[in-house]
Formats: C-alpha cells, structure tokens, sequence
C-alpha cells in the first residue's frame, strides 16, 4: 500500500510539473469553457505514460497553456461544414499541449513569410506605410475555438479558429466567423494523429 502510494504521488508529480500549473491558470481556470475544465483534469487523471507526440520533454514542460483564451465546441450540424462525413470526437490533455506546439510552429512560419513580404513592399514602395501588426500574429492576443472530430480514415483532427476582436462572451459557446478583417483571423486545421497542419490560412482585407 504504502509503495502504491508513492508511485501515485510520484506520477501526480510528474503530471504537475509537465503541464505547470501556477496561480495564473488556477485564475484563469475561473472563468473557463466548462467543458475544457472538466476535461484537462479527467485527462491528467487517466494519463498513463508518455506518447509519441513529437515534442521533447523539454518542450513539453515550457508549454504553459492559457486557457482563458480557448473555447471547445461540439462537432454537431451547425459546425460539420467544416468537414462533411466527420464524427465528433474528443480532446484530451496530450492533444492540447500539440495543438500549442504545432499551432506555434505553424504561426512562425507564417510570420517569417510576412516578414519576407514586408521587406518586398518596404523595397519596391518606398513611400508606402507598413504597418507591422498587419502583418504578424501574436498568438497571445487571440481568442481560440477548438472543433474536434475523426475524418473518413479515421484520424483525429482539430480546427483552430482565431480571432483578436471577440464579440462578446458568447464566443465560449457559438462559432464565430466574420468575413475580411485581415490577419486578425486566420484558421487552421491541424491533425492530431500524423500530428500535421494544414495551411494557416488568415482573412483578406475589404
């Protein structure tokens, strides 16, 4: 028993320092989607053992999540046309901390290739004003909806809707899509299984 015990405490040690878990996202943990603050504890209990997920450990113990800024919503009718023939699936602690990986690595390279375009323009329209932040994303400005689901192989994909100009609270709870707007939003559709991105793919502007 006492053995047992330990091992337990042991592995709730490793879980704690894996995700770290501060006072922030205690806060934050406050004002969150329910669901997602069902979720992450559930998936910390019956975690057992590492996956393959690509990400170094030592990637995995930076990775600090805030979740004030993520809503999950349900892969249902309203939501579907985001891919025909899906079923709903679910995500759980491992998938989260690969969305933040690749969803960092994905806005990097997007961010490199609009720097490359900024220099164009500075170069060939001198008298031209370029503004930065039409052109760079800062991941920690925007809101997130996360919808899940299995495609017709069977693998587990997850769609990523951005936004830096919520409307309101309602966004927890119902998808929010407007149209142009420039890179204030952008998507992108990420699958969990082959843990590979699609094309970040960002609005145009009126």
């Amino acid at each position: 028993m006492k053995q047992e015990l330990t091992r337990k405490r042991a592995e709730f040690n490793e879980i704690y320092i894996l995700t770290r878990y501060n006072k922030q996202f205690v806060n934050n943990m406050k004002n969150l989607n329910p669901l997602l603050i069902f979720l992450i504890p559930a998936a910390m209990l019956n975690s057992c053992g590492p996956q393959d997920l690509n990400i170094k450990k030592e990637q995995k113990a930076e990775t600090v999540i805030d979740t004030s800024l993520i809503a999950i919503l349900p892969f249902n009718a309203e939501t579907s046309f985001i891919y025909k023939n899906g079923r709903p699936a679910q995500l759980n602690t491992e998938d989260i901390l690969a969305i933040e990986h690749i969803l960092s690595e994905s806005i990097d390279k997007y961010n490199s290739e609009q720097e490359g375009e900024m220099k164009r323009i500075a170069e060939n329209y001198k008298n031209s004003e370029v503004n930065r932040d039409d052109f760079i994303i800062d991941l920690k400005k925007y809101k997130r909806q996360y919808i899940t689901y299995f495609n017709i192989e069977g693998e587990k994909e997850v769609w990523v809707n951005c936004f830096c100009s919520p409307p309101g609270p309602y966004w927890r709870k119902e998808l929010f899509l407007v149209d142009d707007g420039g890179n204030c939003y952008f998507n992108i559709t990420i699958n969990l299984t082959t843990k590979r991105p699609a094309d970040l793919s960002a609005n145009g502007v009126a």
